[in-house]
């Protein structure tokens, strides 16, 4: 019998999924330029306006010496339907029917891009863009940014929600003002709609015409979304080359969303395209289930010790791009947000990703946290996870990483109290605790080389990011 969560409303699933075939014709997408200072949309891709910049931008941070730019495209066409065909059962093949009429939208691709194409390496990340704030947010982007620019990846972020579009929308009416998507029954066809848009105008999007593969990519509530896209859209399509999910709760959207979500999914064992799922500790504590996933040829699954939901990297960039509305009331935790650089194995998995669709080799496989009789998560004296995927900020440890411990400690407000929960916290080590582990400064950078270097080897950290963590190791006053 189908599992189901009846009378979801949808600002409940943006806080609860970060808690814890028809498409339209490549032909159809043509090359109009949209004129200045002009409202009223062109039918299929057409480059954004530049008097003045996107929502969401983060062309701040896109200096020249990045080597990358952002543009932004509009996007408009007819997208369909799909209901559920029959019952979705436990195997993940979930069957869809495709509505026999279309419907406009009118939604945006946000690019990134190396701006010169000879450093373009093939592979584009297209993001699901989150809309758990109220506007897009692109956590995937914070997550692999520097992993994208080190190697020469190119990003999309793909505006599929109408949260999202209401969002931008209220930043800056005049220009989006063409743009609506009039159900949430509609991002499914949107998103395959998406990809085939960058690979029909390759140079226009991505500034190259290289042959190109494309990664989908989903943060927190996008990666519940693309649980149901694997099962039941990207085998319709196909176009999709590989999937990377981080952080999603345990469950998936109904094809129509009037039905809610379906609980605690399993991934189809033959998806179109290989998976990567990657969970932090305090999405592993709240998805038991998830641990169960087996790794096969075409799915791997890794669970990171000691990694919060929202930590630093997250929260600094959510605050970047967020509204005024959004940022009112000062936000304030008991305790200091997790650190822990959890977004190093998010790269890892990136290039994991790029090797498995262009040389078939699957990612490697990574330990799961180690769980007690009961299933809850075992810790040592410290009070941090055994087992799991472990950065060597966890074997050379100089702290403890919280999870659901901390709290705002001003407005006590559903933003600020969410922000600070799922944060989690962190608990510097006092000079005793230090001195225990590390008896000197030697042995303790010794101890976080061996433990980089191990994960080099094995596929599960990049070598510039070894790197930097163990500069940052040995500057650091320990014990």
């Amino acid at each position: 019998m189908a599992k189901r969560f009846r009378g979801w409303k949808w600002s409940v699933i943006r806080l609860t999924a970060l808690a814890v075939a028809s498409v339209v014709s490549v032909a159809c997408v043509q090359s109009i330029v949209l004129p200045s200072h002009t409202v009223e949309w062109p039918q299929g891709l057409s480059e954004a306006p530049t008097d003045s910049g996107p929502a969401t931008s983060r062309s701040v941070a896109l200096t020249p010496a990045t080597g990358y730019d952002e543009k932004e495209f509009f996007f408009k066409g007819r997208a369909r339907r799909f209901a559920p065909k029959g019952d979705w059962g436990d195997d993940g093949h979930w069957a869809v029917q495709a509505a026999n009429h279309t419907e406009p939208f009118g939604t945006r691709l946000l690019v990134r891009r190396p701006i010169d194409p000879q450093r373009f390496n093939g592979i584009v990340v297209v993001e699901w863009l989150n809309t758990t704030p109220g506007f897009d947010l692109d956590g995937g982007w914070l997550l692999l940014s520097q992993e994208l620019m080190r190697e020469g990846y190119a990003w999309v972020g793909v505006s599929a929600q109408p949260e999202g579009l209401n969002g931008i929308k209220q930043a800056d009416p005049a220009r989006y003002a063409g743009a609506h998507i009039d159900s949430n029954d509609l991002p499914w066809d949107i998103f395959t709609q998406a990809g085939l848009a960058i690979q029909a105008e390759p140079l226009r999007v991505l500034g190259s015409t290289r042959a190109h593969k494309l990664v989908a990519m989903g943060y927190s509530q996008s990666a519940v979304w693309l649980n149901t896209y694997i099962n039941a859209i990207a085998p319709l399509n196909k176009v999709y080359d590989g999937f990377l999910l981080h952080g999603g709760a345990p469950m998936a959207i109904w094809t129509d969303t009037d039905k809610g979500v379906y609980l605690n999914p399993k991934l189809r064992a033959d998806p179109s395209a290989p998976v990567l799922q990657v969970q932090t500790e305090m999405e592993v504590m709240v998805s038991w289930s998830l641990s169960k996933t087996p790794d096969t040829d075409l799915h791997r699954y890794w669970e990171i010790t000691g990694g919060a939901h929202m930590h630093d990297v997250i929260q600094e960039g959510l605050k970047a791009i967020a509204p005024a509305s959004f940022l009112e009331g000062q936000q304030s935790c008991i305790k200091p947000i997790n650190n822990l650089p959890t977004e190093r194995f998010d790269h890892a998995a990136l290039n994991a990703m790029r090797l498995w669709m262009t040389h078939g080799t699957p990612a490697p496989k990574a330990p799961r946290l180690a769980r007690n009789g009961l299933g809850f998560v075992k810790n040592d004296d410290d009070g941090n996870a055994l087992g799991g995927l472990r950065l060597p900020e966890l074997d050379a440890p100089t702290a403890q990483y919280g999870m659901y411990t901390n709290m705002t400690n001003s407005a006590l407000s559903v933003k600020h109290i969410y922000l600070c929960v799922a944060g989690g916290d962190r608990r510097p080590f006092n000079a005793k605790q230090l001195k225990a582990h590390h008896p000197d400064h030697a042995a303790y950078v010794e101890r976080y080389r061996a433990a980089s270097d191990a994960l080099v080897a094995q596929g599960l950290l990049r070598p510039a990011d070894r790197d930097e963590g163990l500069a940052q190791a040995q500057a650091a006053q320990v014990p």
